[in-house]
């Protein structure tokens, strides 16, 4: 009784959300276009928070922003839950989901004003994709769809907010940032370097026409080094060292984050150095260390959100989808893996939470047993399988919320080092190789060409083989000798081969930040995901040499190599 009355204290002591609740009781009872209906359903996610944006080259500061974010995400849904604007893309059009930034003095009056003004926004933009979307669908046969949304009410709920970095907190981040941009000092090979430093506190707040009210902290803390070079025949490779935590004391000690970038420096050397390969490759592969991770990260975690994909406006009449879900009890992955989620694993990892993007409490889900799907990812976005949340409805702001992984982690009966390669000899041997090739390192998919600056050289080739570039790739002999290669590009890959998977080794666990977009990627946003995955054999896999021809070097050495 005693934590429900504090909960209440919470609530209704906030000027500022009580200005947005009134907001939001007006635009359902009163918001409505002559020849349309209103909204049947309307949320508001605020964000508030102090932010640390640190960037360095080099031993030296390039920006260092310290300052309060405060931002507001509107939801708007018309027509009904059967059938309403969500799930559906047209060019150029709004979809009734949107966000803006605020002022940020955290004026009542001024956020009110604010969600009243990006409401209206939604809403008119909202009725106008339903049109679309009714029109493109009577030009398709019919067929059997799930609804777009289940009306559950969220949590009401008040849980402190995260602490914001103080000054003492954010210089040593600073310096952090700085010292580590300075080890690329002594790497003249190195085209091109720099580290992003950021931390946040604060806290998110969801409320709907539901009645949920969910205040949860915001915790995150990212640190990304990222790094080109460029081989004498104008090939380019960007790779980067990143560490994703809750705060900036949680971050590991400093000397092991400069030896982590030291060690990308030389890595960045000997791929300069490496054979570029010009025949391709068929045969089993070896994905170790973080390569493992990322290969379940790329084929695997996609295939389990529940949340259907949208129907997309076709410019010739009707509408089509962007492939669909895979159905329950499907096989996925080899008999004897398992896969389960949970968000309230560990309070320390930053991809933890009580309550989801939506105010529902984030549950445990067994989702593949025995190499066959059970269940998904849910949030209120149902599919035809299951129509209920689960707690893992996740967004980044002004984006509609999907089924998202929180804390993943894949379990397979597993053999110790000396039976794992031995098992991967035993499939080499029919393809008469001396070698066994094996993959630790793809190219991450945020640190890819963006706008063609020099640093984001490397173009993203999944869309066309599947899989993101080995960056990181070696010979392996039989007398443990390894040799260092470059220039492979995967042939067609596709997430059902994970049920090539031979055998598995130990487990790898990493952080990252996951693109709630799919396609949209950057170097400091997106959703703290965390990942346990086991280093795995695969059967055959092809692998072929990228021919694309880059420029050459500068033509003197960088000025670097006089010191």
């Amino acid at each position: 009784m005693i934590a429900l009355t504090l909960v209440g204290l919470a609530l209704a002591q906030d000027p500022v959300m009580d200005g947005l609740k009134a907001e939001l009781d007006r635009n359902m009872a009163e918001l409505a276009l002559p020849d349309a209906d209103g909204p049947y359903f309307i949320a508001y996610e605020l964000h508030e928070s102090f932010d640390v944006h640190v960037r360095a080259m080099l031993g030296g500061i390039v920006a260092d922003r310290r300052d309060p974010s405060r931002s507001l995400g509107v939801s708007v849904r018309v027509g009904s839950p059967e059938m309403d604007n969500s799930g559906f893309r047209a060019s150029f059009r709004g979809t009734g989901f949107d966000d803006l930034h605020l002022s940020d003095e955290a004026s009542p009056e001024a956020t009110r004003r604010a969600a009243w003004y990006q409401t209206d926004e939604c809403y008119k933009g909202a009725v106008e994709i339903l049109g679309r979307k009714e029109a493109a669908r009577r030009n398709q046969r019919e067929v059997e769809r799930p609804a777009n949304f289940v009306l559950t009410r969220g949590a009401a709920v008040a849980l402190a907010p995260q602490e914001p970095p103080d000054k003492a907190a954010a210089d040593k981040l600073a310096t952090l940032c700085r010292d580590l941009s300075a080890v690329f000092l002594s790497h003249p090979e190195v085209e091109h370097s720099e580290v992003h430093c950021i931390s946040t506190g604060g806290r998110r707040v969801t409320l709907d026409s539901l009645g949920t009210n969910s205040q949860v902290p915001i915790a995150e803390t990212d640190v990304r080094i990222v790094g080109m070079a460029r081989a004498d025949d104008g090939a380019t490779m960007s790779d980067h060292a990143s560490w994703v935590v809750r705060t900036i004391k949680d971050l590991p000690p400093r000397q092991e984050m400069l030896d982590a970038a030291e060690e990308l420096a030389l890595r960045l050397e000997d791929w300069r150095q490496a054979e570029a390969m010009d025949e391709r490759y068929v045969g089993p592969v070896l994905f170790v260390d973080e390569a493992a991770v990322s290969l379940f990260r790329e084929l695997m975690v996609p295939a389990l959100s529940g949340t259907p994909p949208p129907e997309r406006e076709k410019f010739s009449g009707g509408a089509t989808s962007d492939g669909g879900l895979l159905s329950l009890k499907r096989r996925i992955l080899p008999p004897g893996f398992s896969v389960w989620d949970d968000p309230q694993l560990d309070s320390a990892l930053p991809s933890s939470y009580k309550y989801d993007n939506e105010g529902i409490e984030g549950q445990k889900v067994d989702l593949v047993q025995d190499g066959l799907l059970r269940d998904m990812l849910m949030s209120r976005i149902p599919n035809l399988d299951i129509e209920v949340s689960n707690g893992h409805g996740r967004s980044l702001m002004g984006d509609p919320v999907r089924g998202m992984p929180s804390n993943m982690v894949v379990e397979a009966p597993h053999k110790s080092e000396k039976k794992f390669l031995r098992a991967a000899w035993a499939l080499a041997a029919p393809y008469d190789l001396d070698y066994l090739l094996v993959v630790r390192r793809l190219a991450d998919a945020a640190v890819a060409s963006k706008g063609g600056t020099k640093l984001f050289s490397f173009f993203d080739r999944r869309e066309s083989s599947g899989l993101s570039d080995p960056v990181e790739v070696v010979r392996l002999y039989p007398d443990g000798r390894e040799e260092v290669v470059r220039g492979y590009r995967f042939g067609h890959v596709d997430r059902r081969t994970l049920r090539d998977i031979a055998t598995a080794g130990q487990s790898e666990t990493r952080t990252f930040l996951h693109s709630h977009r799919g396609s949209s990627w950057s170097l400091t946003y997106g959703l703290p995901t965390t990942l346990t995955a086991p280093e795995v054999l695969i059967t055959e896999l092809e692998l072929v040499p990228i021919e694309e021809v880059g420029d050459k070097p500068p033509l003197l050495e960088s000025p670097l190599a006089e010191n």
